[in-house]
């Protein structure tokens, strides 16, 4: 792993923060609170859109959702990558989803990940196609929200695919940093 610091966009704790209220309520939202330290509590209880934070705090509170709800809510962190994606969708992507095609989105993807992750990177392999199925490979770099972060980046990565209109999507992690390997990634194909 790099030693260049990975920063995210203060979209992301504002997110989590909404998300967290919607789903448990500000009961819900203390109990994560009271497991976080100072810097990663300060963040999530009150997240500025256009700063930015070392994603360390996004890590620390991932791992607190984590903790606190996967017993009850097996799926919880798939649940959050999954309400983050089509919150994007519908507001920060609407322009750019409506017209998108799996090929343009992929096009875009590395300037997109440029405006909410800095020192972190994501590439795509080139396309690979056969007679009706398409692939890729998409690898972040530099990219550890823990085991969490991964499970949410899966969702998302599917509910932003799926927005496209691809059609027999799937989306298998291939590699991940938290079992020894230098990237996570994931092969995404579709008809």
């Amino acid at each position: 792993m790099s030693d260049t610091i990975h920063y995210i966009k203060g979209v992301f704790p504002y997110s989590v923060r909404t998300w967290l209220k919607q789903r448990f309520g500000e009961d819900g939202l203390s109990h994560i609170l009271s497991r976080l330290g100072p810097d990663a509590r300060e963040m999530l209880e009150s997240p500025s859109s256009n700063d930015w934070y070392p994603a360390s705090l996004l890590k620390e509170v991932y791992a607190a959702i984590d903790e606190e709800y996967s017993g009850k809510y097996p799926d919880i962190i798939t649940e959050y990558g999954h309400f983050n994606a089509e919150r994007d969708v519908k507001g920060l992507l609407r322009y750019l989803m409506k017209f998108v095609t799996m090929e343009k989105l992929l096009k875009r993807m590395r300037s997109f990940w440029k405006q909410y992750n800095q020192g972190a990177t994501i590439e795509a392999s080139p396309l690979k196609e056969d007679d009706k199925n398409k692939s890729i490979v998409l690898s972040v770099k530099n990219y550890d929200l823990g085991l969490a972060g991964c499970t949410s980046l899966t969702e998302y990565i599917r509910v932003l695919c799926l927005n496209t209109g691809a059609k027999d999507l799937t989306v298998k992690k291939q590699t991940c940093i938290h079992k020894g390997n230098d990237v996570c990634s994931w092969e995404v194909s579709w008809v």
